[in-house]
């Protein structure tokens, strides 16, 4: 466990989406347990026509999904969860990129005063981006003045956020674009066919698709 009694969670591995500075993600509530595909679609796309191998089918979903997440420059975030993320300090006029895109909504920011107290910042000091193609963000508001934090402190301030394509238990599949779905049907056809003793390589169209999902730095 983190020292704050939540899980830690991978930051983007490519060095030029790292976030220079936020700290480790904790996960504070997971996601659900799917919907990534639409299994009978995903079973046509691997020429499965029977029922049987459903359970094995729903595995390969759930690992081409992971997978995919990881794969997209920067990271993503298909099914709904919230973060908490450490921040080093506040920024002044540019934006603070949050991870895991896309942004559904900063639930709220916390700092550590002066005096090493925890306090939740006021919505009025800031504003939230939701770019439909972009990594979601935080900026001082206009006119506003940042409060002192607590100045020895690593990462005096915290920020909550829920992300996700998929907005909830229930939602379809089909929010998540099709580019990354098409990714995960290639994935899961992959693993099928490579579940005997002879592998074949990753095919490299499952990359090409997840590439055209890559909406820049965090930088």
């Amino acid at each position: 466990m983190w020292g704050n009694g939540l899980t830690p969670y991978m930051e983007p591995k490519q060095p030029r989406f790292r976030p220079t500075m936020l700290g480790p993600l904790s996960i504070i509530t997971p996601p659900a347990d799917g919907p990534y595909l639409d299994i009978e679609l995903t079973k046509k796309h691997c020429r499965i026509e029977d029922d049987y191998d459903n359970d094995l089918v729903e595995e390969y979903i759930r690992v081409a999904a992971k997978w995919c997440e990881q794969q997209i420059p920067g990271h993503r975030q298909l099914l709904q969860a919230t973060y908490q993320v450490p921040v080093e300090a506040w920024i002044d006029s540019r934006r603070l990129m949050l991870p895991r895109p896309p942004l559904q909504q900063v639930n709220q920011i916390q700092y550590y005063d002066y005096n090493g107290t925890l306090q939740v910042l006021a919505t009025s000091y800031y504003l939230v981006g939701t770019p439909w193609r972009g990594a979601g963000f935080i900026q001082r508001a206009p006119f506003q003045i940042w409060p002192p934090f607590e100045p020895d402190r690593q990462y005096p301030i915290l920020v909550t956020f829920t992300c996700g394509y998929v907005t909830g238990v229930g939602c379809e599949p089909y929010q998540i674009p099709e580019t990354i779905r098409q990714a995960m049907r290639l994935h899961v056809r992959w693993q099928h066919a490579n579940r005997g003793e002879i592998e074949t390589p990753m095919p490299k169209a499952i990359q090409d698709h997840l590439d055209l999902e890559d909406w820049g730095s965090y930088a």
